[in-house]
């Protein structure tokens, strides 16, 4: 019973107890050279004598500058259907603000943060009510170079439900930077799960 004595519709997150959940693999890299690179190395030793330690790095100066953008609305997007009910999800006040450095012409992200509204809608019929709206918050954890482009890697904060995975593809121009957002519910699959595309404009803040 609700509060006010009146039983309140089941969430949509009820219905999608019935979905499978997907399960992410770790995507784990083995360096297969080292092995050989080591025998390689204790092999030289007895006749190559004392090898020079390397110099250590110098660190680049820092250029470092705020960029920030925001869209107010993104456009509502279907997800659900057969056997399940349909729904919309919108996004509206999604923000980002990235650190980054820019010296020597290339991009590197110092830091990150995102952040988007999110509210969802059932298309009737459904005897379902929509999961409550909520505010997502985003923290940037990797970059990866891809052609005329940088692609960042968001997560979003622990605890948050639905699980919701950012990726964010920037790139050079006005005289600032072109974001596009990829925001994807990552803790249920098809065709429960659901992907919504945006764009905003960064510019250097003061």
């Amino acid at each position: 019973m609700s509060p006010s004595g009146r039983d309140l519709p089941p969430s949509s997150d009820d219905e999608r107890r019935l979905a499978s959940r997907r399960s992410a693999s770790d995507d784990r890299s083995v360096n297969r050279g080292e092995p050989f690179a080591l025998a390689a190395l204790l092999a030289c030793a007895p006749a190559c004598g004392k090898i020079a330690p390397e110099a250590p790095p110098v660190d680049a100066p820092v250029h470092a500058v705020t960029y920030a953008g925001a869209i107010a609305t993104v456009p509502p997007v279907g997800f659900g259907g057969d056997p399940y009910c349909h729904y919309t999800m919108t996004l509206t006040n999604v923000a980002i603000t990235l650190q980054l450095d820019d010296a020597g012409g290339e991009t590197h992200v110092i830091s990150g943060t995102a952040m988007a509204h999110e509210i969802e809608a059932v298309v009737p019929p459904c005897p379902y009510g929509a999961t409550p709206a909520r505010d997502a918050s985003f923290t940037f954890v990797s970059q990866m170079a891809a052609s005329a482009s940088e692609f960042l890697v968001f997560d979003g904060a622990p605890g948050d439900s639905p699980v919701v995975d950012l990726g964010v593809t920037l790139q050079t121009g006005d005289g600032g930077y072109l974001a596009t957002f990829e925001f994807h519910r990552a803790d249920l699959g098809p065709p429960l799960d659901w992907d919504v595309f945006a764009m905003a404009q960064l510019t250097a803040q003061p």
